[in-house]
């Protein structure tokens, strides 16, 4: 099991430090360690969904990929051991890449024509 927060880059103090803004995607040499642990190891990536991740490879070859939000790590393992039960829908399309992220218009969830995964897309275990 891996688990990953989406990217942010830090701001200044006050307020501002407390609102994550910034890229999405992971820089090319992290991006390369996640993908040489998946393609190793049977994985489950738990990812903290606090804004849309450009993970397009992560999804594809990991085994299972969970959006997480704010779960503890008991609740997670309950879950993927079956142990308790999950449901959710994905209130937003995670883009591609960075470039489609830049083209993308804010308020608007469902633009992408090539989401990694479609608004709505619901998991029940």
């Amino acid at each position: 099991m891996l688990r990953l927060s989406t990217l942010f880059d830090p701001r200044p103090g006050g307020s501002e430090a407390f609102f994550h803004a910034g890229r999405l995607d992971f820089e090319p040499e992290r991006s390369k360690e996640i993908l040489a642990l998946v393609d190793a190891v049977r994985t489950v990536v738990a990812i903290h969904l606090e804004r849309p991740a450009v993970i397009p490879e992560i999804a594809e070859r990991a085994d299972a990929l969970l959006a997480v939000y704010g779960t503890s790590d008991s609740a997670l393992l309950g879950v993927v051991f079956g142990r308790a039960h999950a449901e959710g829908r994905l209130p937003f399309q995670p883009p591609r890449s960075m470039d489609e992220v830049r083209r993308r218009r804010p308020d608007v969830r469902q633009e992408s024509s090539d989401p990694v995964v479609p608004f709505g897309h619901a998991l029940t275990v």
